[in-house]
């Protein structure tokens, strides 16, 4: 607790498992500390000690030794209440257990921070940390790094999409939607007729990828510009987050107003930490809704929110940067009755989910196109990660993590446009930015992905393994076998080792953070 209270003051986030990763070098360790910081933290720690110790004494230790023994019926009350102690501490019976989310509270970061149990946030990071280390190693640091610069080497312009300096922007996150249920990305028909009808409207990405498999991940590389990892998150972690860079934050000192909707419990993945952190003024959630609207089994269903973030962008003040995160089309797929589909084997539940969603966003943007704020508004409709359904997709595989990106709305001077390059979903905050003439050479892994001569290719991680993809090949690793799940195309050779360096720089980029 008195190395906390020293940390805090440097780090700005509460200790965990980072300080013990330097004691092994102890020299090292204990250069940046004073001898002035020491000594005052030995004599605070001793008078603490003293405290606690000739309080235990005077208090606790005198009625110990007058305990009289008791009846068996007071023993198993307090063995049945030593049960349900342990549902306290996972906080709960509902879905999601308790992580530091549930701690942070407020829009103030050092109250969050306070509210944080030191012993449970430095035991929770031993466990997380137990087993993570950098086994992507190809090549030396050095040589990797260099690949990866010119693989992400920034422009200085860009090609203009806006018809306006400072257009509203709405990121619609879709969960789980695949571009197999999307027509115009090759996917199945009559699955997203609102989606195929949006995509004569914009710019849809034919090769858009999601870096990762999960929500977590997917929300980071979007917001963030992170790449996801194989095995670890880096939203499980709030004082790396802290390091990255925030799109909310950089559209903030534009002067636009922040908000995110999402009709669950932002404490699942500790997305409400990374939100807060993100700096985003507004959070809706399942909280904000009434009970009779709380009956989806994740919290409150699509076409309410929608309803919710049509009503309040009425009265918000311009530009303003909404994020809408949808979760109707989340497994257990529970969505208002009558389901479209029914006759479509396992996969039903799955495609009904989404044919709602879609028709959700459909109302939606019906609606939007009749006001005034509609011209001078982006639309950007992108997913959170991929799905093996429909079908049963491996969980590698490229169908798995290619999803839909369509830029539209009132405030874009393009419509009916495909784009063919390869992309990820890291990419998509910076070349926003661009577009703002920003420079933000903080989102290190990204790329302007409206500029034709920029490098074409795709990252995704996957549990053990990444696969790489650019115009000219095709790569899948398997890093539990050491060997290619895929590697074709006349590139393959010199793409492999591009994905190598690629998922080697991030990962100890992370473990640095």
């Amino acid at each position: 607790m008195i190395s906390d209270l020293e940390l805090y003051s440097h780090w700005k986030f509460r200790m965990d498992s980072t300080p013990l990763r330097f004691l092994g070098n102890p020299g090292e360790a204990f250069a940046s500390v004073t001898w002035t910081t020491i000594l005052r933290q030995i004599i605070l720690g001793s008078v603490l000690f003293a405290l606690s110790y000739f309080s235990y004494r005077k208090l606790i230790g005198k009625q110990i030794k007058n305990l009289q023994k008791t009846n068996w019926s007071a023993s198993l009350l307090f063995l049945a209440l030593t049960a349900l102690s342990f549902i306290q501490m996972r906080g709960g019976l509902s879905i999601v257990p308790i992580n530091i989310s549930a701690a942070y509270h407020s829009k103030n970061m050092f109250t969050n921070h306070a509210t944080i149990n030191l012993f449970w946030n430095v035991g929770q990071s031993l466990i997380e940390q137990k087993n993570i280390k950098n086994d992507y190693l190809f090549f030396k640091n050095k040589d990797a790094e260099k690949i990866v610069a010119k693989m992400c080497q920034k422009n200085d312009s860009t090609t203009n999409i806006f018809t306006t300096e400072k257009p509203n922007i709405v990121f619609i996150i879709l969960e789980s939607f695949t571009a197999k249920v999307i027509k115009p990305l090759g996917g199945l028909d009559s699955i997203t007729p609102n989606f195929n009808a949006l995509a004569k409207e914009g710019i849809l990405f034919r090769n858009c990828f999601a870096n990762g498999d999960r929500s977590d991940k997917g929300i980071a590389a979007l917001l963030s510009g992170f790449p996801a990892l194989p095995n670890v998150s880096v939203m499980q972690y709030p004082g790396k987050t802290q390091k990255l860079p925030f799109f909310s934050k950089e559209l903030k000192q534009l002067g636009y107003h922040t908000s995110f909707y999402y009709g669950g419990n932002p404490d699942f993945a500790n997305i409400k930490s990374y939100l807060l952190t993100a700096g985003f003024e507004t959070l809706i959630s399942s909280a904000d809704f009434e009970k009779k609207e709380n009956t989806a089994k994740w919290g409150v269903h699509d076409h309410i929110v929608f309803e919710k973030l049509f009503q309040d962008i009425a009265s918000s003040k311009q530009p303003f940067f909404k994020v809408f995160f949808t979760l109707s089309s989340h497994d257990p797929f529970d969505i208002p009755k009558p389901h479209h589909f029914t006759n479509r084997g396992d996969d039903s539940k799955y495609l009904s989910s989404v044919y709602y969603a879609d028709k959700a966003l459909g109302t939606f943007i019906a609606k939007a196109k009749k006001t005034n704020w509609w011209k001078n508004t982006i639309i950007i409709l992108v997913a959170d990660h991929g799905s093996l359904r429909p079908g049963n997709s491996g969980h590698f595989a490229e169908e798995s993590f290619r999803i839909p990106l369509l830029i539209c709305g009132g405030a874009i001077n393009k419509k009916d446009t495909v784009f063919t390059n390869y992309i990820s979903q890291t990419d998509l905050a910076y070349s926003l930015l661009l577009q703002l003439h920003e420079k933000c050479d903080s989102f290190k892994y990204s790329k302007d992905i409206f500029t034709q001569n920029t490098p074409s290719f795709s990252f995704y991680a996957f549990n053990n393994g990444f696969g790489f993809f650019t115009d000219s090949s095709k790569v899948i690793w398997d890093h539990i076998s050491k060997s290619y799940i895929t590697k074709s195309g006349s590139g393959a050779e010199k793409d492999s080792e591009k994905g190598k360096a690629f998922i080697q720089v991030v990962f100890e980029n992370f473990l640095e953070q």
